[in-house]
């Protein structure tokens, strides 16, 4: 019986959504999608999608159906001759609400890395044909009737261009605010946990470093953790002048060897 392969796509799609959005579509690697999925098949995305323009389609498809069903939705709502303010307002209102969720802030990215494409709105492959999307472009590239095609379609171009990178700066924003403020709240059950992964991503010298030691912080107690903690940068424990969590060195004995041996294992 094959195994289902499910998991593994969603895996895939969410960690490639990823890292399109935070490194780039062109500039990460394959394997490096691969591997934050967690995936021991290097050639996973190969035998999933095709290739990283297969899982590229498959993401931007999996967002943008939504968005045009609701976009479809809007451009329903007018009556007779829309206004061209009525058309802008349908065409930006439906990626204005992917700013609302994670994945949706990634999305928005990633389509603005694709601006160079946008030209060729009409030539869309058939897994990416967004109806109300192409319907609501026809009727702005319509408009003004008194300026020539070519300057109505450039006009157009540039708009899609100018929204989709003014979104993907206010999701880069978005997301930068939120993982400036999304700190872990330390308790005195989770204290172990958390000071065992933070002393392992410490810096070499944590005296030098104005993160583990802030001007104005009083000097920890030998023997305790500086309770209580509270969310937010204050929260990272400070490390005592010899290096070491409670003022002891963290300094292993040498192991001892065998009786007879001399000293050596």
């Amino acid at each position: 019986m094959p195994r289902d392969s499910t998991k593994t796509r969603a895996r895939l799609e969410v960690e490639a959504e990823r890292l399109f959005a935070d490194v780039g579509i062109w500039q990460v690697r394959v394997r490096e999608i691969v591997a934050a999925a967690h995936q021991r098949n290097a050639s996973a995305v190969t035998y999933h999608f095709g290739s990283r323009e297969g899982l590229l389609e498959r993401i931007l498809a999996q967002h943008g159906e939504p968005i045009d069903v609701h976009r479809g939705q809007l451009l329903a709502g007018l009556e007779g001759e829309a206004s061209t303010r009525s058309v802008v307002d349908a065409l930006v209102a439906p990626m204005v609400a992917c700013l609302e969720n994670d994945r949706g802030r990634r999305y928005v990215r990633i389509v603005a890395q694709l601006a160079d494409r946008f030209a060729d709105w009409r030539y869309a492959p058939a897994d990416l044909a967004a109806p109300n999307l192409s319907r609501a472009l026809d009727l702005l590239e319509n408009r003004p009737e008194h300026l020539s095609s070519a300057v109505r379609r450039e006009r157009l171009v540039a708009m899609m261009q100018l929204m989709t990178s003014s979104l993907a700066e206010r999701a880069r924003i978005l997301e930068a605010a939120r993982r400036r403020y999304l700190t872990p709240v330390i308790t005195r059950r989770t204290w172990p946990t958390c000071w065992s992964a933070y002393w392992r991503r410490r810096p070499r010298q944590p005296d030098q470093s104005p993160l583990l030691n802030p001007p104005g912080r009083p000097t920890p107690v030998p023997g305790r953790p500086p309770w209580p903690l509270r969310p937010g940068p204050s929260s990272v424990p400070c490390l005592t002048a010899s290096g070491s969590r409670h003022g002891r060195p963290l300094v292993r004995p040498p192991r001892r060897g065998r009786r007879g041996t001399g000293g050596r294992p």
